[in-house]
């Protein structure tokens, strides 16, 4: 056998949790290197190769400030980038369709400008960001808005916006993680999702444990075994996107947020005889309090709707804060009728004072398809309606 000399074989990859582990031994590729996302400075560089052409063509209009394009981009990889610049270049195309003539004109195609309202838009419909978040997603789990009934909810949203700058700002806590408890339908996931949209994270993951309907205890941990063996890059929220594996590049953003909705679902808790998945549990706990790696920092948000079931499993534990939402009383109740202009004032007047005399307790989410409900039956008989309904879902509770 000859051995060939001077050779330098690199092999590059986009899924290193996927290279058998023998081809990474040493002696074969032994030097690992990663190419983060690039920063502002390095965005702008990429940008400016992509719109040489277009400045020398003079197809670049001066409004077109490549700087606060590369500050808008955060998150963007270098393939983004170029896409961005393509979508861009096409929407001016077809803005300017009509000056593009049959004839063979070459003056015509100098009458194309690219303005920064093209990257503006390609921006907003065309180019998202792999290890961006998309904030249609959160708004699905707002679709009714933040009501704040009482200064409970106005306090919960106070200390997570401190929670947030911690996260952003201290070198001590790199990674904090916070569970939010209430009975169901209090509104735990849609506060959990207005504190990581206000946080203003370049990337947030809203996680349901919808993702894992037919997956077995081995599937739900066997991502996490298999990355701990690699950069060590595993955390408790790989856990709901295992067949995907989306989230295993979730720390080459250096600020993440990422919310786990419905532990209890998570670990499959079935309360006839107590039973749950001890392996996806301890996952949880152990991983839920591991630190990211140096440079990153991650904010993990956690709901559930049986605080006592994580209090004698100890994976309450597990996290740094514990913010629990009571359900609304008369007197929140009249808050959020007010707030959603449901009925008419003298309809809530009524409500308010039939309420006065009785003693309810309801979560948010019944309250509102209760008006829903309500609000189907005809004008003058809306309000009895309403506190009928609210009487049989208070007894039901």
């Amino acid at each position: 056998m000859n051995p060939l000399n001077n050779m330098l074989i690199i092999g590059m990859t986009n899924r290193h949790d996927m290279i058998d582990e023998a081809l990474l031994r040493p002696g074969r590729l032994e030097v690992h290197l990663e190419i983060d996302l690039p920063d502002e400075v390095g965005r702008l560089q990429i940008l400016s190769i992509h719109t040489h052409k277009m400045k020398d063509s003079q197809m670049l209009s001066d409004d077109v400030d490549l700087g606060k394009i590369a500050e808008l981009t955060e998150n963007f990889t270098g393939a983004e980038l170029a896409g961005l610049v393509r979508a861009a270049l096409s929407r001016a195309l077809v803005r300017h369709k009509d000056q593009l003539q049959a004839r063979s004109d070459v003056e015509a195609d100098h009458k194309i400008l690219v303005c920064f309202q093209d990257f503006k838009e390609s921006l907003e419909n065309d180019t998202k960001p792999a290890f961006g978040f998309q904030r249609e997603n959160l708004k699905y789990f707002m679709s009714h808005g933040i009501i704040e009934w009482n200064n409970g909810i106005t306090r919960i949203l106070e200390k997570s916006a401190v929670i947030c700058d911690q996260v952003r700002s201290s070198n001590r806590t790199p990674l904090v993680s916070v569970l939010i408890t209430g009975g169901v339908g209090s509104g735990k996931t849609a506060l959990a999702t207005k504190i990581a949209d206000d946080s203003g994270f370049p990337f947030i993951r809203v996680c349901t444990p919808d993702n894992l309907i037919g997956s077995s205890e081995a599937e739900k941990c066997q991502y996490f075994k298999k990355d701990e063996k690699r950069n060590e890059r595993s955390f408790v929220l790989c856990i709901t996107q295992t067949k995907t594996y989306r989230f295993f590049d979730s720390y080459k953003s250096p600020l993440s947020c990422v919310v786990v909705d419905d532990i209890e679902r998570l670990i499959d808790y079935n309360p006839h005889g107590s039973k749950f998945s001890n392996l996806v549990a301890q996952a949880l706990m152990i991983l839920c309090k591991k630190r990211p790696p140096l440079g990153h920092r991650l904010l993990v948000i956690a709901t559930s709707s049986n605080d006592d079931l994580l209090s004698k499993m100890d994976i309450e534990k597990s996290f740094d804060s514990h913010i629990k939402i009571p359900l609304l009383n008369a007197e929140a109740i009249n808050t959020v009728l007010e707030e959603m202009k449901a009925f008419t004032p003298e309809d809530r007047s009524r409500i308010s004072e039939n309420l006065q005399k009785r003693k309810i307790s309801i979560s948010i989410k019944s309250l509102i398809r209760i008006v829903a409900a309500a609000e189907q039956e005809e004008p003058e008989m809306r309000h009895s309606s309403f506190i009928s309904l609210l009487v049989d879902e208070a007894r039901l509770k």
